[in-house]
């Protein structure tokens, strides 16, 4: 057998002098080398597989483990706390914790924890610095591995969410002593960094908040509002996250009678204001910061300054900070086109030469145009002579809500309607079609989601149909999102919803007929007055002539399958032979009204 032990020193030098060497021995040894490196490298790659798969199986083992456990045995058991740290460590793809259910594991961890309070404990009487030891540190880790799954999975910050985490955070920042007790200690974990319990409670609720719209009541319920106001007063350095988290969770009414906004209001100004500085300055560092933008998540650089207390202080938007990087260009941009629709502040924009000429000197894009857009609206403009003669329906929408959108197109169009949607460029058309679709429709429905509140181009829409005065139909796309918050509150206020997550499809589209026909001049469905006879229609249009007219839909269920001839023949029937016309009926239980309706609308359509 040959030995190997000659070569083997020649593998641990360079590459390229590995390669000379190599065609210098005898060709034997040399395959013997390779077979040799071949052989180690699957080696090496089997011991990595090895591990990943001794790692998972003693994530899945930990995960078991807690879920076989109450939450009393967890928080008194060391090796459910192992198990825990190890998730905390290892970190886990959210989507498999929720899987297995751990949100709600750990959230019934964080109830029993509150109900061991108080659970502060002194390891040294000489130090206020506490060992990761205790439930404190229980506690610590449930909300690291909450934060780290909700930043990376809108899917699990809402599961959390529902599955009482939002309870459990706010039960401990409620507690007076707890909350004196957490201000005033200071902990550090197994690898000596301190933490804030206080402020890791802060950010959980804010990460909830951002995906609030389904469970507004819920935060309501909660009083979550002045819990948090108490909180920012007791610790200042929460103040932004609290405040962020108080614009996303609060109604109209409540941010109008809300006392502190000026104090909001002048802390910000007051961070832009250092910022900007620093900006003209140059004195400031780039730190990495993960944000999340359309549902997705993005590792991005920001801009950030130090306080004089050693922490950081970043915000995503820098009015004096165009141009740094492409994320803080959009979202100054997005800032201003959201500003710029109060005409007060469009105005003065328009005003401000070096804010106009800085944005004149941006690459053209949609957030400018909007921009642009909104100050040439504060000019003086014939609203009536932009308000044409109708020729269809608008359907404004939000890409989230396409599908249903599609669906109600098509069923104005196989009546014979036209209907003027954005399909092909969800993002927004240009604005001067966009206009030109609103100015020539004589309806507008509005669907309403979060997500279309809080689109600009959606804004920009509904807000010009609303300056021309066009009949606005707002439909409710959104489970539970009946109470509409901002701009779009203030537009469809007096205005009658059509609640498509509440009822069926035909239900609401029988509700979404009567209001275009009380805004359109003439009757919406005659489809005789659009050239096809009633003999020649299909089971679809028959099935449109019963909704739009609000007919008993058992009548066209029984006769079926009922189109435009054998409604000719039951009209036949009714005229020639009306007893046996109205013995037909007898055994669908119809009351008498809907048996008049409809022999009326019958007779209409025939003898008209």
């Amino acid at each position: 057998m040959i030995s190997l032990n000659p070569v083997i020193p020649f593998l641990n030098k360079n590459h390229d002098s590995f390669l000379k060497t190599l065609l210098e021995i005898p060709y034997f040894i040399r395959a013997a080398c390779i077979i040799k490196i071949i052989y180690d490298s699957f080696l090496n790659s089997r011991n990595l597989l090895f591990k990943e798969n001794d790692k998972n199986s003693s994530i899945n083992q930990a995960i078991e483990l807690l879920s076989d456990l109450n939450p009393a045995e967890i928080i008194s058991s060391s090796e459910a706390i192992d198990a825990l740290n190890l998730i905390k460590n290892s970190q886990v793809q959210p989507n498999f914790l929720l899987e297995k259910k751990l949100d709600s594991v750990l959230n019934k961890i964080l109830l029993e924890l509150y109900h061991c309070r108080p659970f502060f404990q002194l390891q040294n009487t000489d130090s206020k610095a506490l060992q990761r030891v205790d439930k404190e540190s229980i506690l610590e880790t449930c909300l690291a591995i909450i934060n780290y799954s909700s930043m990376n999975s809108v899917k699990f910050a809402k599961e959390s969410l529902i599955n009482g985490g939002l309870q459990a955070h706010l039960n401990f920042l409620k507690d007076t002593s707890f909350l004196d007790q957490a201000r005033n200690t200071t902990f550090t974990n197994i690898d000596n960094l301190t933490f804030n319990l206080i402020d890791n409670l802060i950010l959980n609720i804010y990460i909830y908040s951002k995906n609030c719209e389904e469970n507004l009541n819920k935060w309501t319920e909660l009083d979550t509002m002045s819990t948090l106001i108490k909180i920012a007063k007791l610790e200042p350095n929460t103040q932004i996250q609290v405040y962020l988290t108080i614009a996303n969770i609060a109604t109209d009414k409540q941010i109008e009678d809300f006392a502190d906004i000026p104090d909001i209001v002048g802390l910000i100004q007051k961070k832009i204001k250092i910022i900007a500085e620093s900006f003209a300055e140059k004195k400031y560092d780039r730190y990495p910061r993960q944000i999340m933008d359309d549902s997705q998540i993005m590792d991005v650089l920001v801009h950030c300054i130090s306080e004089s207390n050693g922490l950081k202080c970043s915000l995503l938007v820098f009015l004096s900070g165009l141009y740094r990087n492409e994320i803080e260009t959009k979202h100054s941009l997005k800032l201003f086109a959201q500003l710029s629709f109060d005409t007060s502040i469009a105005s003065d924009l328009a005003s401000d030469a070096p804010i106009m000429d800085l944005l004149k000197k941006t690459p053209a894009n949609a957030l400018s145009e909007q921009i642009f857009w909104n100050i040439d609206q504060i000019k003086t403009i014939n609203l009536e002579k932009k308000s044409k003669a109708g020729e269809h329906i608008m359907i404004s929408y939000n890409s989230a809500s396409r599908d249903l959108c599609l669906k109600i197109k098509s069923k104005f169009e196989q009546a014979g309607l036209k209907v003027w949607i954005d399909v092909e460029n969800i993002h927004g058309s240009c604005l001067e079609s966009m206009a030109q679709a609103i100015e020539t429709s004589y309806c507008v429905l509005i669907c309403l989601t979060e997500k279309y509140r809080q689109s600009i181009n959606c804004q920009s829409e509904a807000l010009y149909a609303f300056k021309l005065n066009k009949p606005i139909v707002p439909l409710i796309m959104q489970k539970g999102y009946e109470n509409v918050k901002g701009w779009l509150g203030l537009i469809i206020s007096d205005k009658i919803f059509i609640n498509f997550t509440k009822y069926t499809f035909d239900e609401c589209m029988k509700r979404v007929w009567r209001e275009i026909q009380n805004v359109k001049t003439e009757p919406v469905l005659k489809l005789e007055e659009k050239g096809v006879p009633v003999e020649k229609w299909n089971e679809g249009q028959v099935k449109e002539w019963f909704q739009v007219n609000g007919l008993n839909e058992s009548i066209r269920i029984f006769f079926e399958p009922c189109n435009g001839v054998i409604l000719k023949q039951i009209y036949e029937m009714r005229r020639d032979a009306p007893e046996f016309f109205y013995q037909s009926f007898r055994g669908l239980n119809l009351d008498m009204n809907s048996i008049l309706n409809f022999t009326h609308k019958l007779k209409a359509i025939f003898e008209s």
